[in-house]
């Protein structure tokens, strides 16, 4: 069973879903839950007022700059390639940002600019899993799921820009 909630980040609305006491998405509402159904096809999907308090607590402490590291636990999904570059995002630390280019090389896969690139777009858990800290080569923000106004907010909150 999949349970999905809403949470609110600068007047802006969004899902996070989590299957048992784990979170497998967080990101824009628009098609969350058709996304979840596929990734996730025959499990049974609720609506929750709340679906994790760990979550909320968490996110709200991250909001306020009193938490830098989530301890909520994550499904990674994707390709093994998709896998390695969210293993690889996780330890890009807060207050930190990288190039699309410094990731592929991190990976090493360094003329996988572009497939880092496309993976990095497909992230189901934005912020826990900190897409947003990655930056074009030239420093400009490049994109993100959550839409560069909020991409500005969270780097500007982690002091990065």
């Amino acid at each position: 069973m999949i349970l999905y909630s809403d949470y609110v980040l600068y007047n802006r609305s969004y899902i996070y879903a989590m299957k048992d006491d784990t979170l497998i998405y967080f990101g824009p509402k628009e098609d969350a839950l058709i996304s979840i159904a596929k990734d996730y096809k025959g499990e049974e999907i609720y609506h929750s007022v709340k679906a994790s308090q760990l979550f909320e607590d968490e996110m709200d402490a991250y909001l306020k700059g009193t938490l830098k590291d989530f301890s909520i636990a994550v499904v990674i999904n994707g390709t093994d390639f998709q896998k390695r570059v969210y293993h690889a995002l996780l330890n890009v630390e807060y207050g930190q940002t990288i190039s699309y280019a410094a990731l592929s090389q991190r990976i090493d896969h360094e003329k996988a600019v572009r497939a880092v690139g496309s993976a990095v777009g497909k992230n189901r858990i934005m912020i826990v899993i900190p897409c947003h800290r990655i930056i074009a080569k030239d420093g400009s923000l490049g994109g993100f799921t959550g839409g560069l106004d909020l991409k500005v907010v969270l780097l500007e909150r982690e002091q990065s820009l």
